[in-house]
């Protein structure tokens, strides 16, 4: 199993969120408004460290900073 940190994900490449870790209540909540939880199916269409990442997240698209893509672990999906 190979577990890594949406970060850390090539562009175009179905992952899975296995765990999120350290994060407050309130970035936990903001993550859940969009959809991204446990089991969620992500898909990272832009990645640039000096730039948000722009996800994928079914027929949505959302913006998260590259710190926050970091404390989202996810698996490749076999999907």
């Amino acid at each position: 199993m190979n577990i890594q940190p949406l970060n850390q994900v090539s562009v175009g490449e179905p992952v899975r969120v296995v765990r999120i870790t350290s994060l407050d209540t309130q970035l936990s909540n903001r993550l859940k408004q969009m959809n991204i939880r446990l089991g969620s199916s992500l898909k990272i269409m832009q990645l640039n460290d000096l730039e948000p990442l722009l996800v994928a997240i079914g027929d949505a698209r959302v913006a998260i900073n590259y710190e926050l893509a970091g404390s989202i672990m996810v698996l490749r999906s076999t999907r």
